[in-house]
């Protein structure tokens, strides 16, 4: 089903597509490709508001795309500094802290200026990537001397974890301050490897083939880092296993020969079994238990690239060459449906959500609804059936919980409204 609609002062594309597990996925074209000069990568979206790193050589300005919630406009960088690599990590009350780690600095995102705040300035001025782990943690991955190596800021100041010549690291994943995952290779061998960092030594877990070059490491439960590697063959490394202490590796997917090099810059996960992967030919969905391996977004032009990606509750951004973004809504957490004696239905809605019970109950509901934020936009009191109007919400994905009359909680669902 596709429609053509404004929203953002934006004709967007609606694509729905639902599969056999009910499970429904809803993309909106925000910006279509070639409306922007820029190609763009690292995306991240908290609230009503898209941040995007834009990128292009030749252009020798370096700034960010970015939508207010209104429009959308372009953040300049300081003269003299330079715009680097976007990475974020949740703080305790559930909000997102967004960094900036470039190559003079780390900056912190300021909602009140609307713009990239200065925290630290890096002991020298290098080329860089980093991970935040919390607000009072980041490592960054540094370039000196025809070397690879990783400092760690503490909120207050930079120590060296570890500093060695002649290597490249591809992908970084941090599981806690004393056990950094590292993809990489000395620039004398073929096969890139996977390391853990622990303390200050350097620990060698795991060798890809040659032609398997790891570019992402993600992880949803912090046990299992999934690992997209070379023409878009997957590999987890199992981290918590009971039976191989010190963990094992395991290919659990390898790209059709078909698919090579179409879907092998951007991954990320709803849970261990569900797995989004995108590329140079747009989104691929994988479900590991059930063998499904399915096209889910088709670019319209043979030219339009997926860069990098960004998940968080239900909602995935991805950007591409050209001005290109494209928004994903997963009408589920894309695992089978908890038993209940309730139904809530439809979803997506774009007005009227209806919840009821298969069996007659004797004693009043009620239902309260919660923005990504965790605010509460909308409560209703009922008896038997519940009619809910949500034509007053914006477009997004919003958590439904269904409760006794004295509080105690009966189910939770996540409903995609859709405009």
């Amino acid at each position: 089903m596709k429609k053509i609609f404004k929203y953002l002062l934006f004709f967007l594309l609606f694509l729905s597509i639902k599969d056999s597990l009910g499970q429904e996925f809803v993309f909106n074209e925000l910006q279509a490709y070639g409306s922007n000069y820029y190609n763009f990568t690292d995306p991240v979206f908290f609230n009503n508001k898209i941040l995007i790193k834009t990128d292009h050589s030749d252009v020798k300005v370096d700034l960010n795309w970015y939508f207010n919630g209104v429009s959308w406009k372009y953040l300049s960088w300081p003269e003299g500094e330079e715009n680097g690599m976007i990475t974020t990590v949740e703080k305790e009350n559930g909000e997102l802290a967004v960094y900036n780690i470039s190559s003079t600095g780390i900056y912190t995102w300021s909602d009140s200026s609307e713009n990239w705040q200065k925290i630290c300035s890096l002991p020298i001025k290098t080329s860089s990537a980093g991970y935040a782990l919390s607000e009072k943690s980041i490592f960054v991955i540094y370039y000196f001397n025809n070397g690879r190596g990783i400092w760690h800021w503490n909120g207050e100041k930079f120590s060296q974890k570890i500093w060695t010549k002649g290597f490249s690291y591809s992908a970084i994943y941090v599981k806690d301050e004393n056990n950094v995952f590292l993809a990489g290779r000395h620039f004398e061998d073929k096969n890139y490897k996977l390391f853990r960092l622990v303390d200050t030594a350097l620990v060698e877990l795991f060798v890809f083939p040659e032609d398997d070059y790891p570019t992402k490491l993600f992880s949803h439960d912090n046990k299992k880092i999934f690992i997209l590697a070379g023409v878009g063959d997957i590999y987890c490394w199992d981290d918590d296993c009971i039976d191989k202490p010190g963990g094992y590796m395991e290919k659990i997917y390898e790209c059709p020969e078909e698919d090579e090099w179409k879907y092998n810059t951007t991954i990320f996960l709803t849970n261990n079994d569900n797995i989004f992967i995108g590329g140079v030919r747009g989104v691929k969905y994988l479900n590991l238990s059930k063998g499904r391996n399915e096209k889910i977004f088709i670019p319209k032009w043979e030219n339009e690239k997926f860069y990098s990606s960004f998940y968080r509750h239900n909602r995935a951004i991805f950007v591409g060459n050209k001005g290109f973004v494209v928004e994903l809504l997963i009408s589920s957490s894309v695992e089978e449906e908890e038993k209940t004696d309730w139904n809530i239905y439809p979803n997506p809605v774009a007005d009227w959500l209806t919840i009821e019970s298969e069996h007659f109950i004797l004693t009043p509901k009620k239902v309260e609804i919660f923005n990504i934020s965790g605010q509460l936009v909308l409560t209703q009191d009922f008896f038997l059936k519940a009619n809910v109007d949500l034509s007053s919400l914006s477009r997004g994905t919003y958590l439904v919980i269904l409760r006794e009359e004295e509080g105690g909680k009966i189910l939770e669902k996540r409903v995609i409204v859709k405009k």
